[in-house]
This record gives C-alpha cells, structure tokens and sequence, in this order.
C-alpha cells in the first residue's frame, strides 16, 4: 500500500490539464500500489469506477489520459494479476486486469504544503462569510462553521408552556 506522503504528492498536484475524474482515478490507484513508490496496480475497471463514483468508461478515458500526461503507465510486468489476490486460483488471461504503474517520479507540479494551507484558509473564509463587512473573528451558527469552531448559539427563552415547576 502508498504511504500518507505518497497520497499526499497526489493530492497537491497541481495541473490545469487534470480533471476531478482522473484526480479522483489517480488518487485510487496510488492508493491501491503494491508497493510504496506506486508500482503495481491492478484493480479492474469496475472497482474503480465503484470507488470513484463513475462508470467504466469514464476510468477507460482517465486511465488513457493519465498515461498520455505521464502520471501513469502500463507496467510492462503483467505477471502480477496471474492469481486472484483473495482466492490464490490462477485467472484466465481474457479476465485479468491490466496492471499500472503510477509514476510519482513525474509529479514536476506539486503545491507547496503552505500555499495548499493558505488556500484552505481562504476557502474557509469564503465559506464562512458572505459579503461584504464579514469580520474574520465573527462566528456563525448553522449548518456552515468550521468544526474548529465554536459557536455562539442564542439562547432559547423558556415560556410558561414548557418550564416544569421547581418543587
């Protein structure tokens, strides 16, 4: 399996050219590697497409275009979808999956760990306050604050109709 600093590479690559699909495509793959530095990848185009949350087709196209941009490869070891990893019983060569490799080695683009933060931060903000005069330090109740967040909940006046008598 990759390691968090493998993933991680993936997720703060930054290129125009990718689309959510074929980072969502990438991401499954690095996180599916035989080994560390991302080779040997062989998952079938269903449970991909499962995992991501699209059809085949979709992981068909990804899959060309990540090779074509150079993020990805066909190993040119196909012995390692031989056997079924669950089952240990051989597959036949009509039914196996094609084995990738992804090349981590390529990601030249990667977002520097600050500016990906800065950016949280911005997109927070933005998500926090709408408008104009939002001041930074104001807190919000509601479905949209921050889980770090604390806050200020109004108080709830009780009424005669639902305070139980002191005795």
């Amino acid at each position: 399996m990759m390691t968090a600093e493998t993933i991680e590479k993936v997720y703060r690559l930054s290129d125009d050219r990718l689309t959510p699909m074929m980072g969502a495509v990438l991401a499954y793959y690095a996180y599916r590697a035989y080994y560390m530095d991302g080779r040997c990848v062989w998952p079938s185009l269903a449970t991909v497409a499962s995992a991501c949350f699209c059809d085949e087709k979709t992981v068909r196209r990804a899959l060309a275009r990540l090779c074509e941009l150079g993020y990805m490869q066909v190993n040119p070891d196909q012995s390692w979808n031989a056997r079924n990893p669950e089952t240990g019983q051989w597959v036949r060569r009509g039914y196996r999956s094609k084995v990738y490799d992804v090349l981590v080695e390529n990601f030249e683009n990667l977002a520097d760990e600050g500016d990906t933060e800065r950016a949280r931060e911005r997109a927070e903000c933005r998500h926090r306050g709408s408008g104009e005069g939002h001041d930074v330090g104001e807190h919000q109740t509601g479905q949209n604050v921050h889980p770090d967040e604390k806050p200020m909940i109004p108080t709830v006046f009780q009424t005669g109709q639902n305070v139980r008598s002191g005795k």
